[in-house]
């Protein structure tokens, strides 16, 4: 501190002395936090980018298997948009969901989905969750995942279930 600010500081009344203190102990506060938000966000990203990218392996493999993806890769684009039109914001359209997961024909049209999907952020309901909504409005980055986050946000157990049993009656080896 200079000098000149320290004497400015020091002929402040006590009260003032009070408000300057505690407005610098919030901003240094508020500057901790939003760091540690950065960190912790940027991490979430890669956590939830880590899906995408296994499926991006798997399927080479499949490729190389002979095993390729039934679709257009903006056929899948278009498919994850179902399901986060389906499931974003209030209420779960689930028949959407499910005619999604019906249209796929192999273990490689999944994981296509799933690399299509990506990560994407949802908007919480207001009227169920207020508090979630309100932190949305702030940073709408704030909820967000992978296709198997935003199925398990949105869906019950029965009704993973009932998408697990679709892909498995196409003889699909993969569960959400």
């Amino acid at each position: 501190m200079s000098d000149k600010t320290y004497r400015y500081y020091k002929d402040l009344p006590p009260w003032a002395k009070g408000i300057v203190i505690v407005g610098g102990v919030a901003i240094a506060g508020y500057v901790v936090i939003k760091i540690y938000n950065n960190i912790k966000a940027s991490k979430d990203k890669k956590e939830a980018e880590k899906l995408s990218s296994d499926a991006q392996k798997e399927l080479a493999s499949l490729k190389m298997r002979g095993i390729k993806p039934t679709y257009s890769q903006s056929q899948y684009v278009s498919y994850a948009n179902k399901i986060v039109v389906a499931l974003d914001s209030c209420g779960s359209d689930t028949k959407a969901v499910y005619n999604v997961f019906q249209t796929m024909k192999n273990q490689a049209d999944i994981l296509s989905l799933i690399v299509a999907f990506g990560v994407k952020y949802y908007q919480p309901c207001a009227a169920s969750s207020p508090i979630s909504y309100a932190r949305y409005l702030v940073d709408d980055k704030t909820f967000g995942g992978n296709l198997s986050t935003w199925l398990s946000y949105d869906l019950s157990e029965s009704e993973l279930a009932k998408i697990n049993k679709i892909l498995s009656d196409k003889k699909i080896n993969y569960n959400f």
